[in-house]
């Protein structure tokens, strides 16, 4: 399974997300990370939202219960102002 992981650019940092993302990547056995590099993140539209989410990176592991853990620990450390879609 895997999901997309948006950071709202007006509630937090590129840096901030990442180092959240590669430490869970780091201590999470199979956990893959691909990240989105930071130019494509600053380079991407703004819509004009109260909120401007876009696509900072895809986790990837074989198990659901993982991946929700995972969300889990991010929304803990970053709040809402990370959302995660599922891929598939």
């Amino acid at each position: 399974m895997s999901w997309s992981i948006y950071m709202d650019r007006r509630r937090t940092s590129y840096q901030a997300v990442v180092t959240e993302l590669e430490s869970l990547a780091r201590s999470v056995p199979d956990l893959t990370l691909t990240l989105v590099p930071l130019e494509a993140v600053e380079e991407s539209s703004d819509a004009g939202k109260f909120r401007d989410f876009v696509e900072i990176g895809q986790v990837k592991h074989p198990s659901d219960e993982v991946l929700n853990w995972v969300a889990e620990e991010l929304v803990d450390q970053l709040g809402w102002a990370v959302d995660i879609r599922p891929l598939d």
